[in-house]
């Protein structure tokens, strides 16, 4: 039975930490611009990108552990799931010092190529410090991942937020002492909290959890590793997306832009992040309709779908009006660079949204052939375009190339995921959405407009003028708009009623 009241909740505290970790990346970038500049930044960004290459190491755990728990509970088999966190556990400890190991040797070499400044020596310090971090938050991420198994995600977003106030206060109070190197250990301690918050949160709501009697257990680990296996080649595609991106642009563009790519990458994703994680919610739903029928499913797809792609067209529409405004309030003036560079990017990750209920209703029924084949589509496309691209174009040539794979790489998941299941255009679109789309257009077009050749106003003026807007756009959208009627029947009906 799939829990609306459960699925609501988890749904309204991702959306709750999405805003408030959007928030507290507006204060802390904003502080860091300010406080260090934008070269220091991009040394930053690019030392974290490296650092996060030793996700290799993830194997695809996390997303095991979010379908075997879920799929365990479902039979209250409260002894595997023990046995399964025991054994992610040591796992994935295990793997991931060996992998840090082996980036922290081939880290010096990496950044000799890329940071060709003086800024060579601060990158060398952050390294330690950012892969320790790295390992902290992924044991902490089995927890999670346990919770998010158990339908509890809402635990996971309060600890999240908390852990950003921590960041956010560590950062004011240790950067302007130590520099950069402040915020790694303002990083540190928000990494540690994380992993002592989620062993104490897991135990308060799963009591048979024992946290201190490690065990291997064979059978279990054979289970993890062939699902995970193939996220672990998700995992090494990915290597090729922010890593490699941004150290190619370091190389064909300089280490200003790479801040602002940063910036709006950020501001992307992070808007990106109220969809997807809505989404990622159903990941366990299509696990148990999946058990029940492929028709149960199906239907469950049909509606995460319709609901997602109109919210996605309101999604990328506020970005593309708002990004100039945005940009006199983030940066304190009109960056032409990073205002291209989050258009470009806003139309990448709009693929990669409408893609999302396919992509997750696939890791539900663990079905990964064809998220893994989008994902290698992405990276191959990648290193061909961002380097062919930045040869000639430089930087924006580079962020134009990411932006051209993300999407295509994207659109192959759920051109695949239609076809398997035989799912028509006409089941999906109606012809409400192509009034929806031009609308969108014109009012992207017009604040555009309005706002590039109106700089001077003043900003606050922007956002009140692009807001009212956006918000006539929203109403028109709901009223002519059928998948309206299925948001207000979700809201108006009773919250515990199983679907």
């Amino acid at each position: 039975m799939i829990n609306k009241k459960t699925i609501s909740l988890n749904i309204l505290f991702s959306l709750l930490q999405i805003l408030f970790t959007g928030i507290a990346y507006y204060f802390l970038y904003k502080f860091l611009l300010q406080n260090i500049g934008p070269d220091l930044m991009g040394v930053w960004a690019i030392v974290l990108s490296i650092s996060s290459s030793a996700n290799i190491a993830n194997l695809g755990v996390g997303a095991s552990v979010v379908r075997f728990t879920a799929k365990f509970k479902a039979t209250n088999d409260n002894t595997n799931i023990n046995k399964l966190i025991h054994t992610s556990f040591l796992f994935l400890g295990a793997i991931f010092l060996v992998i840090i190991f082996i980036v922290y040797l081939l880290a010096p070499a990496w950044l000799h190529a890329v940071i060709k400044t003086n800024y060579y020596d601060v990158a060398i310090k952050l390294i330690p410090y950012s892969l320790l971090c790295l390992l902290i938050n992924a044991l902490s991420g089995i927890f999670f991942s346990c919770i998010d198994g158990l339908q509890k995600n809402y635990i996971r977003s309060l600890i999240y937020i908390f852990s950003f106030i921590l960041l956010i206060a560590g950062s004011y109070l240790l950067v302007p002492v130590h520099g950069l190197m402040g915020m790694a250990y303002a990083q540190l301690i928000q990494a540690g909290f994380l992993l002592f918050a989620s062993a104490l949160s897991l135990k308060l709501i799963f009591k048979p959890l024992q946290l201190f009697s490690l065990s291997w257990d064979k059978p279990i680990f054979k289970s993890i590793f062939s699902f995970g296996i193939q996220e672990q080649i998700i995992s090494i595609c990915q290597l090729c997306f922010d890593p490699l991106t941004k150290s190619i642009l370091g190389t064909f563009g300089n280490l200003g832009m790479v801040t602002y790519y940063e910036m709006a990458n950020r501001l992307v994703t992070q808007l990106r992040g109220f969809l997807v994680s809505a989404n990622q919610v159903f990941i366990p739903a299509f696990t148990t309709t999946n058990e029940k029928s492929a028709e149960t499913a199906h239907h469950l797809y049909k509606k995460v779908f319709s609901i997602s792609f109109l919210l996605s067209i309101l999604w990328l529409s506020f970005i593309i009006a708002s990004v100039i405004p945005i940009s006199n309030i983030w940066i304190g003036q009109l960056n032409n660079e990073f205002v291209i560079i989050a258009i470009l990017l806003a139309f990448a990750y709009w693929c990669n949204i409408i893609i999302s209920p396919a992509y997750f209703a696939n890791m539900g029924s663990a079905i990964l052939k064809d998220n893994v084949t989008g994902n290698i589509i992405i990276a191959i496309l990648n290193i061909f375009l961002c380097i062919s691209a930045g040869y000639f174009f430089r930087g924006y040539g580079v962020v134009a190339g990411w932006s051209l794979a993300l999407a295509l790489g994207s659109l192959y998941v759920i051109y695949t995921y239609h076809l398997k299941n035989r799912i028509g255009i006409r089941e999906l679109f109606t012809r409400s959405d192509l009034v929806i789309i031009t609308t969108s257009f014109l009012y992207c077009l017009f604040c555009l407009l309005l706002f590039w050749f109106k700089s001077d106003l003043n900003v606050w003026l922007m956002f009140g003028i692009d807001l009212f807007a956006f918000l006539v756009i929203c109403a028109v959208i709901f009223y002519i708009h059928p998948v309206s009627k299925i948001i207000l029947n979700i809201i108006k009906r009773n919250p515990g009623q199983p679907a």
